[in-house]
């Protein structure tokens, strides 16, 4: 005995007019892809990266820092857009991207789009401006005010590297 399973959504349904071109398995990946990225916050998208982690420090002893560069591919991003994760974006998950930001030599480009960043993430994003290496930083749509606006606008100023 042979069983045979429906592969087009016609033969499911029983209506040879709808030709569905994806076999059934495939659509049911392709609709849990998009629930997926629909539900993607920004702390899985920081850990997404796959960054390089600092050094651990234990105490009272200094951290010992790699200097040597590999050429693994962390090493080669040049700009981070984590944009758009609104509801999602915590202070504990942009300390953390900043962490494995200080581990990424040729980082320059980095964007916090839309992500209701507000006055109480004030320590975190003027860290960012204190990395010499980043040159372009966007923190548009964002709900900071004028407090944090005023901190970020100093520290432009006192920046040559942006």
């Amino acid at each position: 005995m042979k069983l045979s399973m429906p592969q087009q959504i016609g033969q499911l349904l029983g209506d040879s007019s709808i030709l569905g071109s994806l076999k059934i398995g495939e659509q049911a990946a392709e609709l849990a892809k998009k629930q997926e990225e629909r539900e993607r916050t920004f702390i899985r998208a920081v850990e997404d990266l796959k960054m390089p982690k600092p050094p651990t420090v234990e105490k009272g002893k200094p951290a010992k820092v790699k200097k040597d560069i590999s050429f693994a591919p962390e090493h080669m991003i040049t700009k981070i857009d984590l944009s758009g994760f609104f509801t999602s974006c915590s202070r504990i998950s942009i300390r953390q991207l900043l962490d494995g930001i200080e581990m990424l030599p040729c980082l320059r480009s980095l964007s916090l789009r839309n992500n209701g960043i507000n006055d109480d993430f004030e320590k975190e994003i003027l860290s960012i401006f204190d990395n010499k290496k980043i040159v372009a930083i966007d923190l548009s749509k964002n709900q900071m005010g004028s407090k944090l606006g005023l901190q970020i606008g100093k520290a432009i100023k006192d920046c040559t590297h942006i």
